[in-house]
């Protein structure tokens, strides 16, 4: 059994819904996740051979020009080789409460059981070295750098399924990249969306975000409300207040 795995236990027990394991995860005091169980560095205490993800430097100026996008290019301002990202008021949206946001500094179960911590991250076999090193609350600017690399994965995901990314509006790239962040780059590319957009249907497009409403096998009222403001940005370009 895996740490990620010991992890899930105690999250579940914290819930009521196992025994605590046997493993090395005690509960915090108290026996709920009020103060915490396990979390990340801050990136002054990692190791020097370790690095937490980088952020993306400029990646809110606007390159792009007469497309007027939020346009990024690691290796500089290059015509014709910026790439479309999201917008600052796109991340905004990530963040709000009752989507990815607030900050969480704790790790905790998402609506389909997945452990999480920060900005929606679902937690990783990959993150088991940092679980395993460190525990209490995640320093906030490395819940900034998790969130900034879990955006460039969507924003990665959305323009390697679209034969034109471009031709999307900034709105319309969004709320895609704010669907994508939910529900993972792989349910993206198997879903129908990728060929209702490569056939430039964005009508039939924007009533598909409405599917995307399930967890842990049944329909959430959170995700309804998500999808109608994806959808309402999708078509109509109205961010949320």
């Amino acid at each position: 059994m895996t740490y990620l795995d010991d992890l899930l236990r105690e999250l579940l027990r914290m819930n009521g819904r196992t025994p605590a394991p046997a493993g090395p995860l005690a509960p915090p005091q108290g026996g709920d996740n009020s103060r915490g169980l396990l979390s990340f560095p801050t990136p002054t205490g990692l190791a020097p051979t370790q690095t937490p993800p980088p952020a993306l430097p400029d990646r809110n100026t606007d390159w792009s020009g007469a497309q007027g996008q939020y346009a990024a290019n690691d290796e500089g301002i290059i015509p014709g080789r910026v790439k479309q990202v999201m917008s600052p008021r796109g991340q905004g949206m990530l963040r709000e409460p009752g989507r990815e946001g607030p900050f969480r500094e704790f790790a905790y179960l998402d609506p389909a059981r997945n452990p999480t911590i920060g900005f929606g991250h679902k937690i990783r076999p990959e993150d088991e070295q940092y679980l395993r090193a460190h525990q209490g609350p995640m320093d906030r600017r490395m819940g900034d750098a998790l969130f900034t690399q879990d955006l460039q994965t969507a924003e990665d995901a959305v323009r390697r399924n679209l034969r034109n990314p471009n031709e999307l509006s900034q709105n319309q790239f969004d709320a895609l990249v704010s669907l994508v962040f939910n529900i993972g780059a792989g349910a993206f590319a198997r879903s129908r969306l990728p060929t209702q957009l490569n056939a430039r249907d964005y009508a039939a497009a924007g009533d598909e975000f409405l599917q995307f409403n399930r967890a842990g096998g049944r329909a959430r009222g959170g995700l309804n409300d998500r999808r109608r403001l994806e959808r309402n940005l999708f078509l109509n370009g109205v961010y949320p207040p």
